[in-house]
């Protein structure tokens, strides 16, 4: 169940992007930060260790870092980052 939110969630936050969605579209980045946060804590332990899940954690480190620290690319595309991160999360552990 966790992963079906966390996948309305992100699409939610992409689309939210492109077209205003009340809530949405001015906390996109929480909101895929926070989907792709319930997804890694709706995963069983056995994928947590694999080397896709290691790069999403640190792909959505490195954005929300970039967010209060300037970070010179990544900081102007921290919520592409985190769409990166998702995408490699769900591939992987998907």
């Amino acid at each position: 169940m966790g992963r079906v939110v966390s996948l309305v969630m992100a699409v939610a936050a992409v689309v939210g992007v492109f077209a205003y969605i009340p809530m949405v579209s001015e906390y996109a980045f929480w909101v895929l930060a926070a989907a792709i946060i319930l997804y890694l804590g709706s995963t069983s332990v056995k994928g947590a260790f694999s080397l896709g899940t290691i790069w999403a954690v640190l792909l959505l480190l490195v954005a929300v870092v970039s967010v209060f620290v300037e970070v010179p690319v990544v900081s102007n595309f921290a919520f592409w980052v985190l769409v990166i991160a998702y995408l490699i999360l769900v591939r992987i552990t998907g």
